[in-house]
């Protein structure tokens, strides 16, 4: 069973038990949602489900943590994810506002002061949180390419409809009205936030505008990466600027990465490239597209890495820490 298929399998009974944990009195609210981590776990230790794996293959990069504690870490920011997505789904937004917190404010204003901004980001547990708390502050439009499955994009719009940001789900668009609509906003100073980690087998050609993608290099492997962040950011004359999003139990923390003038399209998306696989090496247990199996694949045939990370007390939350977390202390 792939991670797709596994989301698509278990979504009803998130989305009841989600619905049932969010009306409970304060601690206890976010104490129900700690359960969901069992799901990840059973996921973990089923053989037939390539969970473990990915974090096998994702612990190569790393000099001192194991898959088992990675995948803690990962099932705690898990858990924060579907509790704070679920304060969206209830229209609690001031509550996402309030975790922001960005370390380089004074560049991020100054970046945004300039006008349009692609921010190209990994599928982080907090994607979604941080897109509303960062629409609270500026303008900004969220990138999506929602599931397949149409009950559980449905899902996915009850929360997306909340939001304080635009929504697009290229999905499901019109590709002329998509491209127009992420043009104007960038015209008109907004920040396009959207995922650079849907990847494609790598084409032979260094550029397919056939199949939107271009040959590139993540983690020393030849990936097809998206066109669109170059495609987009030359167009308008914005930056591109890799991010990603870091979830703490009382912050949403967006750290940035250089940023990019969009000049060609090969040599600009291996550059944001290498920026994003830099900031997942940093923040690897809120990367949520580890568990695909494309970058399964490219993760077991990648070299072993070096990296700690500046997270390493954070990620390595024992069982404890996880129930803390959750509010159960």
């Amino acid at each position: 069973m792939n991670f797709t298929k596994l989301k698509d399998r278990v979504w009803k009974t998130v989305d009841w038990t989600a619905r049932a944990g969010i009306s409970l009195p304060g601690p206890l609210a976010r104490a129900s949602f700690g359960g969901f981590g069992a799901i990840l776990w059973i996921a973990y230790a089923l053989p037939f489900v390539p969970a473990r794996r990915s974090f096998v293959a994702l612990s190569k990069q790393f000099k001192s943590r194991s898959a088992t504690r990675l995948f803690h870490a990962y099932v705690r920011n898990f858990t924060l994810m579907l509790f704070r997505v679920e304060q969206i789904r209830q229209g609690q937004t001031e509550a996402i506002g309030a975790l922001l917190h960005i370390p380089e404010r004074s560049r991020f204003d100054h970046i945004i002061s300039r006008g349009g901004a692609v921010f190209v980001m990994p599928h982080a547990h907090g994607s979604v949180t941080m897109a509303e708390a960062l629409g609270q502050v500026h303008p900004l439009l969220l990138f999506v390419r929602a599931t397949k499955d149409d009950e559980r994009a449905a899902w996915q719009r009850q929360y997306y409809d909340q939001m304080t940001c635009d929504v697009i789900d290229v999905r499901r668009a019109d590709d002329v009205v998509a491209s127009r609509t992420m043009l104007s906003a960038l015209r008109n100073g907004s920040i396009i936030l959207g995922g650079g980690d849907f990847i494609k087998a790598a084409p032979e050609m260094q550029d397919n505008p056939a199949e939107d993608v271009v040959r590139a290099t993540a983690f020393g492997q030849p990936v097809g990466a998206m066109r669109w962040p170059a495609r987009f950011a030359s167009k308008v004359g914005v930056p591109i600027v890799p991010v990603t999003i870091q979830q703490t139990k009382t912050q949403l923390i967006l750290h940035m990465g250089e940023e990019i003038e969009a000049t060609d399209i090969v040599s600009t998306t291996q550059t944001w490239m290498d920026g994003m696989v830099d900031l997942i090496k940093a923040y690897p247990t809120d990367w949520v597209f580890c568990l695909d199996r494309q970058w399964r694949r490219v993760l077991e045939n990648a070299s072993p890495g070096v990296s700690s990370g500046p997270d390493e007390q954070m990620s390595l939350d024992t069982a404890a820490d996880l129930k803390k977390v959750a509010g159960a202390e």
